[in-house]
């Protein structure tokens, strides 16, 4: 639903990964200059969401709201593991140095 959070910022879930599968969101991190939550990135179809507490077992680094209904897909880090695309993506993230992780939009 519209207006509803995703994904929070400090939470710790690191046994899902999600990808949006229809909708669109935007990131927004706490400020301490400002006090206030501030729009990071809007994110679309084919990107994922909660990437840093699967991949590298850290709390989430924003906090995702929908701006639309969405749909989301989850898989879980066991069957990332399985496929052996955790090791990739932990790999890919150390060589974009910034730790987002990119999805097929990006």
């Amino acid at each position: 639903l519209a207006s509803q959070h995703l994904v929070r910022q400090g939470e710790r879930d690191s046994t899902t990964l999600f990808v949006m599968y229809k909708g669109n969101a935007e990131s927004e991190c706490y400020s301490a200059r400002t006090g206030a939550m501030m729009p990071a990135a809007k994110i679309e179809a084919g990107q994922l969401l909660g990437s840093a507490g699967v991949i590298h077992f850290q709390s989430n680094k924003t906090s995702v709201v929908a701006l639309t209904d969405c749909k989301l897909i989850g898989i879980p880090r066991s069957v990332l593991e399985d496929l052996g695309l955790l090791s990739s993506m932990q790999q890919s993230q150390v060589q974009d140095g910034d730790g987002t992780a990119r999805g097929p939009t990006d």
